[in-house]
């Protein structure tokens, strides 16, 4: 008896063959830390996977890029008067929010999660913010991937964010 490989069962094996490569590459990738120098936002990246884009002339964070279109956008910016629960809000209530499925929220930060349409597909995103100790900065973290392969990215959200902690950054004297 000869099995064959075709058609859409083979094609749908030989994706799931390719997300579990692809998943093994990202276990075992290179990760960087990134500072921002105005702010001291700071996340971890797999550095074999993304790219920095330069950085703005604002210098208030970066954005990194895969070749997939997965993207991850760090930022810091001045709190002003807003509360967390304002910026949470605004955040998760605009266009580029959709479909928004999980939301948290404490005393000092937010996190907001779901699906979006994107240039002809759906992509996941996922924001977590977090106000400095002193109140001055928030930093913000923002990733988005393409829903087809949340598998992969999915387990990297957690490794990327784990930096983010405002309590570690205290703006110079």
């Amino acid at each position: 008896m000869r099995i064959g490989w075709g058609g859409r069962a083979g094609a749908a094996l030989m994706f799931v063959a390719a997300l579990a490569s692809a998943g093994a590459a990202f276990a075992q990738s290179k990760w960087t830390r990134w500072v921002g120098w105005k702010f001291g936002t700071t996340i971890a990246y797999p550095a074999d996977l993304f790219s920095p884009l330069p950085e703005p002339d604002a210098h208030d964070g970066r954005t990194f890029v895969a070749r997939d279109g997965a993207r991850i956008a760090a930022f810091g910016e001045f709190a002003g008067f807003r509360t967390i629960g304002q910026i949470h809000a605004a955040r998760v209530s605009g266009p580029d929010y959709g479909q928004v499925t999980y939301r948290a929220r404490g005393k000092t930060w937010s996190v907001a999660s779901g699906l979006r349409d994107r240039e002809g597909g759906r992509e996941v995103f996922y924001e977590r913010s977090v106000v400095q100790p002193d109140g001055q900065a928030i930093h913000t973290v923002v990733i988005a991937y393409p829903e087809s392969a949340h598998a992969i990215y999915d387990r990297l959200v957690a490794r990327i964010v784990a930096p983010l902690d405002a309590s570690r950054y205290a703006p110079p004297r």
